[in-house]
């Protein structure tokens, strides 16, 4: 990568706002008041800290806003109401600033219903701006500002009241160069013509389905479900979700309800009554007790299923030749724009254009080659994938 290098002298506010025990808001009036000011910002820089151990959802611990002159934080269990907080985040004229955004976006989102806006990811700007690709905050700001920050507090419960004045400094720490990294990295990415392209990308990001995917295509995360014929897949389908509306509704974790492995022993076995359910390995008898009526059922159902055939799942002879040829384009391409060939296309992509073509889906390029990538890759990635498996084909014909 030939991005920027040097270091630049932080902002002496950032640092100072940490310097001691950071503002701790705990009473909705003074939340109220502080968004009033916060709105008058052009941008404020977000953070969350959160539990999610024993729970599906994610629990709120604190959120840490930061505008570049303090650091402040909000305690959630203590400000119940935080409406004027919910209204900053929708504010279109204040810049939302995180880092590593995606689990923050989801704290948030199942807080209040709704996705803050508009949204600046500094990793995401940082690897546009030739930082390299999933930049810790850590290493970005002793990047771009020269100072190291503390580790962090990992091992802290922040449900725990009360936080200790060193775990309220880390936390204030994770969200103050927030504002100066998004005055440094809107300005190269202006320089660069790449700011429409991370505007893109924050729109992405932003979907609520990434936060609460359709149940029915949860199975596709799970691990092993390749090694499975159509009809168990199908089963598979049915089983996984109705694990994740459980979990959902029971607000527990996946595995708490029922881990992948038996989900995957489930949908190859196909039991038809309690006898047979019994013998699944990794059942617990509680399980059985508890949702065995509820699996039959869903087996059951899935037995009128039809066979669910694998997705984007090259069959040809010289697809992985074809995967490694395209592979190489996508680090041409990312070499010449001067960006990490992960944020342009990943393997798991190319194999999924590479399915896309053998099977004439319409259109041909996946999701995740539109937008910004056609252009900069898409097009040129979907007529090598053409030109390569042509040639395939005619030299197995030949043989």
């Amino acid at each position: 990568m030939n991005g920027p290098r040097s270091a630049t002298p932080a902002p002496v506010a950032a640092l100072d706002a940490t310097a001691e025990t950071p503002r701790l808001i705990t009473g909705r009036e003074e939340l109220a008041a502080a968004c009033r000011r916060w709105r008058r910002q052009p941008a404020i820089g977000v953070d969350t800290e959160f539990v999610r151990q024993r729970t599906f959802f994610p629990a709120l611990g604190l959120i840490q806003i930061a505008t570049g002159a303090d650091v402040t934080l909000i305690d959630p269990l203590a400000v119940r109401d935080l409406t004027p907080l919910g209204e900053l985040l929708g504010d279109q004229r204040v810049v939302k600033v995180f880092h590593a955004c995606s689990e923050d976006l989801e704290v948030l989102y199942h807080r209040f219903d709704a996705l803050p806006e508009p949204l600046f990811d500094t990793q995401l700007a940082a690897a546009f701006a030739g930082y390299g690709y999933s930049l810790g905050y850590a290493a970005l700001v002793a990047r771009i500002f020269g100072d190291e920050l503390p580790k962090g507090e990992t091992r802290t419960d922040w449900l725990a009241r009360p936080l200790a004045p060193e775990q309220l400094r880390y936390a204030a720490l994770d969200a103050a160069y927030l504002p100066a990294l998004h005055r440094r990295l809107a300005a190269e990415l202006e320089d660069r013509g790449m700011r429409a392209w991370l505007e893109e990308e924050m729109t992405e990001l932003a979907r609520v389905e990434r936060f609460l995917p359709p149940p029915q295509e949860i199975y596709r995360r799970i691990k092993g479900a390749g090694r499975l014929d159509g009809r168990q897949r199908a089963a598979l389908r049915r089983l996984a979700a109705w694990r994740e509306r459980t979990a959902r509704e029971l607000d527990l974790p996946r595995g708490f309800v029922l881990r992948d492995d038996v989900l995957l022993a489930l949908a190859e076995a196909r039991p038809l009554d309690r006898r047979q359910l019994a013998r699944i390995p990794g059942l617990h008898p509680r399980q059985r007790r508890r949702y065995g009526d509820q699996l039959l059922r869903e087996l059951r159902a899935a037995g009128a299923d039809p066979p669910l055939a694998r997705a984007d799942r090259p069959s040809l002879a010289g697809h992985r030749q074809a995967i490694k040829e395209l592979q190489a384009l996508v680090a041409s391409t990312a070499e010449r724009l001067d960006l990490p060939a992960e944020l342009l296309a990943s393997r798991k992509v190319v194999q999924e254009l590479v399915g896309r073509v053998l099977r004439g889906a319409r259109p041909a390029l996946p999701r995740a080659l539109r937008g910004w990538r056609r252009q900069a890759i898409g097009e040129a990635l979907e007529g090598r994938c053409r030109e390569l498996l042509a040639a395939a084909i005619e030299r197995d014909a030949d043989r």
